[in-house]
């Protein structure tokens, strides 16, 4: 089978010569900003911060409108910039590694190409000229730099089975059904505006290739609906993902940051360019004007590259995963030569500020058009002698929302690994060490609150089949030869909790889900099986056509026709699960109660009354019995319930052996509790077994006669009052929820 491919060049995205002038300087910050050659601090940001997700069709009105988000310039193609959908701001969801990537899409077709053959291997993505074309010659369409940041998509489709792993692909039939990526909830089989694609060449709406959630090419409409494959030219719209850690800034081109239909460029982190302050030489600050000295090298340092300082209200970690500072000042060095440059401190900064109220860096950068993407070298952060800090250790990760005090831990995530921050240092603790929130719901409304985990029961009813439906079995198969799946759970009928409702038996298979990962999707399977061990899992029953998500369902209870108390009880968890998607930095363009108002929704006002822990009584006892341990802190952590740990640091000469035995032999504990040696020096107390609905009850410890109450209501407490900005949110939220169950029941 032969296959035509030809590239056409791009016409539809014209650049009018009147965008090459520059605009007034935005005075107002109010974040509107058109086409300008210079950036600065209103007009850039760090990594992708800014960035507004597309609108999420939730009204018959939404779905009758065009696709509608945020659009990102990448890469030229033919010499025109190319523009990109952005489908996703941030996600983890395409690749092994969780690496988080901004999800593109070619806002117009590029080309087109024809099948010699519907039924050749070529109609398979994998084996397509299509395929190779796009991983091939359309890569010329990227700078050097360019392609390096652009990440290889691994798309999965039903437990692990890769359809494809491509730097530049095509978009998949459930892409085109999620409603986060700002495409229509419908069926691919019904026509919808949000699908429709128009032509570079022509502006008008094609028939584009796209690729089955089976791996095969697809053909949409002209109607945004599938049609049938033909031999007919059909047009090619590339997608890609770009690593989020490749960007060290996003510039606004047009519209307003977190708008809908603004547009950006990228300035991308190269790693062959570089600057730093030679050494031994020193800024000078005459009145408000700084002086840098400053050399610049790399192999793609060349005479259009400039010195720029970048200022900050706080200092930056070189990671952009979290949160990011705000940039104050933006601007090229003024009167720059090979060796120095200088610029004017505005009159909003201190010179005895410099390196505590804000922070000043040096970058060097090669900008490029308002439509193409710049690059920059690594910052450097300078202080007011002009000495380079060193880069690396702590200092790569030494992000002020982190801290300790009194005892009191905070986390910063950092890739895959947690670590705490003491005095500057950095070090890594096991997951089960933090605060991972897992709260439950279940499908039946009523018992919303019987754990503290998110609990996506999936009922499965499965009828008895006709005679011969499977292996030619001459008599009615056993509804237990049935095996069914949830994202990552797989278990056999037999193995499944049972509940009648209305006659029907349901087959209950139960998925927990992290509060943080409320908007996460999960398919579904039924296999028929009549032996299953977690591998083989017999023939496909049926699936899904749609995926489930906590979110999906608490929507459901919300506009159904339920209590009052229940559906202020799911806001409340949906308040939760985004108040935990912002502690962790989770899918932030997501959250789980974006559009979601009422009774329960909202915690700002919410008061966690006080409640401390005696530490100070606790130690005194402790150490007027000559006790081997002395009491340290208190955490909570999330797993199918809230588990208090209570941490007893080893006194000098005694083991954790010894101390454990002590406590076996000398406390007395109300609760379900374990005590378990902790690294290297410590032991802890873990109560278990404590739900939402009893979150504030008292527990007792009690040592030497004396009694110390224990519970959850203590360490929420002290979150909301010495927490880090982040966790101030998470625990009020927390307590709003225990307060909407409270209700409920």
């Amino acid at each position: 089978m032969r296959i035509k491919f030809k590239w056409q060049r791009v016409t539809a995205i014209l650049l009018s010569a009147a965008m090459a002038f520059a605009v007034i300087p935005n005075a107002l910050k109010n974040d509107t900003v058109r086409a300008t050659n210079e950036k600065n601090a209103d007009n850039t940001k760090f990594g992708a911060s800014g960035i507004k997700s597309p609108i999420y069709p939730r009204s018959e009105d939404d779905e009758n409108t065009p696709w509608t988000g945020s659009y990102v310039y990448f890469g030229k193609y033919n010499g025109t910039p190319i523009k990109f959908r952005v489908l996703s701001p941030r996600t983890s969801s395409f690749n092994s590694s969780n690496v988080e990537t901004m999800l593109l899409d070619s806002d117009v077709s590029l080309t087109q190409t024809h099948l010699g053959s519907i039924y050749g291997d070529h109609t398979d993505w994998k084996r397509s000229n299509i395929a190779g074309l796009l991983n091939g010659p359309f890569l010329d369409s990227f700078t050097q730099n360019e392609l390096e940041a652009i990440a290889l998509t691994t798309y999965k489709k039903d437990y692990n089975k890769t359809l494809f792993e491509n730097k530049v692909f095509l978009l998949t039939e459930r892409m085109l059904c999620m409603g986060a990526y700002g495409y229509s909830t419908k069926s691919l089989n019904s026509s919808s505006i949000k699908r429709v694609k128009y032509s570079a060449e022509s502006s008008d709406a094609v028939n584009w290739f796209i690729i089955s959630d089976t791996g095969y090419l697809r053909r949409m409409g002209t109607q945004g609906a599938v049609v049938s494959q033909t031999t007919d030219d059909t047009d090619v719209s590339p997608a890609l993902n770009i690593d989020l850690s490749s960007i060290l800034f996003t510039t606004l081109i047009s519209g307003k940051f977190n708008e809908v239909d603004s547009e950006y460029k990228l300035t991308l982190k190269d790693s062959d360019l570089n600057i730093n302050v030679p050494s031994g030489q020193k800024v000078e600050i005459s009145g408000r004007k700084v002086t840098i000295p400053y050399e610049i090298s790399g192999t793609n340092a060349d005479a259009e590259t400039r010195a720029t300082i970048v200022i900050t209200n706080e200092r930056v970690c070189n990671r952009p995963t979290l949160e990011t500072p705000e940039i104050l000042y933006y601007s090229a060095l003024e009167s720059s030569t090979e060796t120095n440059g200088s610029f004017t401190l505005p009159e909003v900064f201190s010179v005895n500020g410099w390196g505590s109220d804000y922070h000043v860096y040096l970058i060097a950068e090669n900008v490029n058009g308002d439509y193409e993407t710049d690059y920059a070298s690594e910052l450097v952060e300078i202080d007011s002698q002009g000495t380079s800090l060193p880069e690396g250790g702590s200092w790569t990760m030494a992000n002020p929302a982190d801290y300790r005090r009194d005892g009191w831990h905070e986390y910063c995530y950092i890739g895959d690994h947690y670590y705490t921050i003491v005095d500057g240092v950095f070090t890594e603790v096991t997951a089960s060490d933090l605060i991972i929130p897992k709260l439950q719901i279940f499908m039946k409304a009523e018992v919303v609150s019987q754990s503290s985990g998110v609990d996506l029961n999936i009922y499965f009813p499965i009828p008895e089949c006709p005679k011969g439906s499977y292996n030619d079995d001459p008599e009615y198969t056993d509804p237990c030869n049935y095996a069914f799946g949830v994202g990552d759970i797989k278990k056999l009928a037999i193995d499944c909790p049972i509940q009648v409702i209305d006659g029907i038996t349901y087959y209950i298979l139960t998925l927990t889900v992290p509060a943080k990962c409320m908007t996460d999707s999960y398919s579904y399977v039924v296999y028929h099986s009549t032996s299953f061990d977690g591998g083989d899992t017999g023939s496909v029953y049926f699936t899904g056509e749609t995926s489930l998500s906590v979110r999906d369902y608490a929507e459901t209870v919300i506009n159904g026709d339920y209590d009052d108390d229940v559906k202020r009880a799911c806001r409340a968890m949906l308040a939760y699960g985004s108040a935990a998607q912002s502690y962790f930095g989770y899918k932030i363009d997501e959250k789980a109660d974006e559009g979601i108002s009422g009774v329960g929704s909202d915690y700002s006002n919410v008061s966690i009354p006080e409640k401390v822990f005696d530490k100070t009584g606790l130690n005194k006892t402790l150490l007027e019995n000559a006790a081997p341990l002395s009491y340290s802190q208190m955490t909570l952590t999330f797993g199918s319930d809230f588990t208090i740990s209570m941490y007893f640091k080893v006194k000098d000469g005694h083991t954790q052996a010894e101390t454990k035995n002590y406590i076996e032999d000398n406390f007395l504990i109300s609760g379900d509790f374990v005590i378990e040696e902790n690294g290297s020096d410590f032991v802890a107390i873990r109560l278990r077994g404590i739900t939402i609905n009893n979150l504030m009850d008292d527990y007792n410890l009690v040592y030497s006669g004396k009694s110390f109450p224990v519970n959850a209501g203590q360490y929420l407490y002290a979150g909301s009052q010495r927490g880090s900005d982040r966790l101030k949110p998470l625990v009020k939220a927390l307590y709003n929820y225990y307060l909407a169950v409270t209700i409920a029941n």
